[in-house]
């Protein structure tokens, strides 16, 4: 026999803002219950009808009173003695049921978003000039001569990041693919809905879910580039060289960058002081525009 709904045991409270807290209360009247289950996931078991011999699922956790739209069920409180199970079902207007700091359990095929963000130094490489005057040796005449010495330095900048995060639910046979196919992703570029990231492989860990066992939180990054922001307003001194500068080698990305986006800096001396450093940028990445649709769950 399943549940039936006691209608004499309820109890509400409301202020003059129609905000507050209403409840109502299910019991069961047969042995093999699991109370924890009922809690954690009260639409498996059926019931209503006076007998309870009805084929309704308990009401979920979010969803609504069938009376006061306005309040929503945050969660039971079941309590068992003997044969005979009572699950209170707690509503309320502004989710003060809730216990903190908690996630609900996600739901088979459900792909839940995060977001999140971060700050990077990056280090710009300059040419620095140094005008050197140097005496000639005793076995020569003339005045000194002048030359010019080149060095490095770098000019620290710090630059946001954005990571976007997508949890899928696995199955106990998905996980090997799933962590195949994120070591193949892992640092590869990808385009989803018109932008570009850089994919990060997740951590493989339990979900709670009785069905799929495990869960992964695919991660994508973003990297806007260093942008060329000099000016005419810009008092650089005159021995200092900024690096070139260069268009995206990502295709939709408009610009013009010191630092082209997801690209890095590579810079080299000379053992000879008198030539000039040079300033490049290579991607260290590998392009895979699609590659995301291969991840399990998406």
């Amino acid at each position: 026999m399943g549940w039936v709904e006691n209608t004499l045991d309820v109890g509400a409270s409301v202020d003059e803002k129609s905000a507050g807290q209403t409840d109502r209360v299910f019991l069961f009247n047969s042995p093999g219950i699991d109370p924890v289950q009922v809690a954690r996931r009260p639409e498996t078991f059926l019931g209503g009808d006076v007998d309870g011999s009805g084929s309704q699922p308990l009401p979920a956790r979010g969803s609504e009173h069938p009376i006061y739209r306005s309040f929503r069920l945050d969660r039971y409180d079941v309590q068992q003695s003997g044969i005979v199970t009572t699950a209170r079902a707690l509503y309320s207007s502004d989710s003060r049921f809730r216990y903190p700091n908690t996630t609900p359990e996600p739901e088979v095929g459900e792909v839940r978003y995060g977001s999140g963000r971060a700050e990077v130094t990056v280090s710009m490489p300059l040419i620095v000039a140094k005008l050197v005057v140097q005496a000639l040796p005793p076995q020569f005449s003339g005045p000194p001569q002048a030359f010019t010495q080149y060095a490095l330095d770098f000019l620290d900048i710090t630059e946001a990041r954005r990571k976007r995060m997508w949890t899928v639910l696995l199955a106990t046979d998905e996980v090997q693919d799933a962590e195949d196919l994120m070591d193949e992703q892992d640092n590869r570029l990808h385009l989803i809905l018109g932008r570009w990231y850089r994919f990060q492989a997740a951590d493989i860990v339990p979900s709670g879910n009785a069905d799929f066992p495990y869960q992964a939180t695919y991660t994508w990054w973003t990297d806007p580039g260093t942008p060329d922001t000099t000016s005419t307003n810009d008092r650089l001194p005159p021995h200092v060289a900024l690096p070139p500068t260069w268009t995206s080698g990502l295709p939709g990305i408009p610009g013009s960058f010191f630092r082209p986006p997801f690209y890095e800096f590579v810079a080299t001396s000379n053992n000879d002081a008198t030539v000039a450093p040079v300033i490049g940028v290579m991607c260290p990445y590998l392009r895979d525009d699609t590659g995301w649709q291969s991840l399990i769950g998406l």
